[in-house]
């Protein structure tokens, strides 16, 4: 991180430490590695999974039919506490 004037983030501590285990250990089996272009394949292929346009909409549209799906329950839900806050308010 201090080579590319980065701040470590605490929360990804645990992740670099691993990183850098892993690229150690590599390079003492083959001192030609190149972690980075061992796992850009890995790499490229969860983000063609994961993080691609089509599986954002898809998410969307899932988000959005689980909303429909629940809103009913939760009109009912807001509309007895309402009742209830009415009645401890009298």
């Amino acid at each position: 991180a201090q080579d590319f004037e980065m701040e470590a983030q605490p929360q990804l501590f645990l992740l670099q430490k691993t990183m850098l285990v892993s690229e150690g250990l590599g390079r003492k089996l083959n001192p030609k590695i190149n972690v980075w272009e061992l796992t850009r394949p890995l790499m490229e292929e969860w983000l063609q999974k994961n993080k691609n346009p089509r599986k954002k909409i898809e998410q969307t549209i899932d988000n959005i039919g689980f909303i429909l799906d629940h809103f009913p329950e939760l009109m009912k839900k807001l509309e007895s506490l309402t009742s209830q806050l009415e009645r401890e308010r009298n």
